[in-house]
């Protein structure tokens, strides 16, 4: 699935994204109302790796918002 508004673009999570969703899931602000703790590098590779494999088995996941 993709979608596109007039400012931003959602599409499905890539492995090429596990970088950058690393980076915001290790700020302590954005996990502050989730669990007030920062994800590794690692878990946030796993995230990602596990939306993918979301969309391969029920043709559904979480997708990233992109500007």
């Amino acid at each position: 699935m993709n979608l596109e508004t007039s400012r931003l673009f959602i599409t499905p999570f890539y492995l090429q994204d596990t970088d950058a969703w690393a980076k915001i899931e290790a700020n302590l602000n954005v996990r502050k109302y989730i669990d007030g703790r920062a994800l590794t590098k690692d878990q946030a590779a796993t995230y990602v790796r596990a939306q993918i494999e979301s969309y391969r088995l029920h043709g559904v996941g979480r997708y990233a918002v992109r500007l």
